[in-house]
């Protein structure tokens, strides 16, 4: 549109690619696919909202404020290094329904509700405003700090990275917490409710 938002919820919806455009600073997109959808190229003036009743990936970039993702079924995997967002929402359900997300800037996790693995790459600090939830969490920055610290945050295995010498990086997990690897430029904080290993 070149004035108002995109608003195609219907549930009976089928279609396999998606490109979707708003320019307007109030002009939100919020669709829903029930199959499987591949992204050619989203760009919203403010909030893009997906819903897929499949797998959920992209061959183009993704630019909005804030990004709202989640499958019925299927995993969700926006890897393209152009994507640009501020802030992140993102489900799944099945125990392998992983979700992968790339991002060029700083973003904060507004929630994450995933039933497999989460790994999530950005470009600038990731920090929270929600609770994250992942079997997994794999979490780094090439520039910028990793602030994860609600006391909501359940996830059973833990890879962080941070690169600059004043990238810290602090974590806290409700549950018992295995890392799997850990490198921080800075320095690394970590607090969880069980044994840490």
């Amino acid at each position: 549109t070149t004035a108002g938002g995109i608003t195609l919820a219907d549930s009976g919806n089928a279609f396999d690619t998606l490109t979707a455009t708003t320019i307007g600073a109030t002009d939100d997109i919020a669709i829903t696919d029930s199959t499987a959808l591949s992204i050619t190229s989203a760009s919203s003036g403010r909030n893009l909202t997906l819903v897929a009743g499949g797998v959920l990936t992209q061959t183009g970039a993704i630019s909005a404020a804030a990004l709202d993702v989640s499958t019925t079924t299927g995993s969700i995997t926006l890897t393209d290094g152009s994507n640009a967002f501020d802030s992140l929402t993102v489900a799944t359900i099945g125990s392998t329904d992983d979700a992968s997300v790339t991002d060029s800037n700083a973003v904060s996790v507004t929630s994450v509700s995933v039933g497999g693995n989460l790994t999530l790459a950005a470009d600038g600090a990731i920090t929270q405003t929600g609770a994250i939830t992942a079997t997994a969490l794999d979490v780094s920055t090439t520039a910028g700090s990793i602030t994860l610290t609600d006391s909501g945050n359940t996830f059973d295995l833990l890879t962080a990275t941070t690169v600059g010498a004043t990238d810290d990086i602090s974590i806290t997990d409700s549950t018992a917490l295995s890392i799997t690897s850990a490198s921080s430029g800075g320095n690394l904080t970590l607090a969880a409710g069980g044994a840490i290993t």
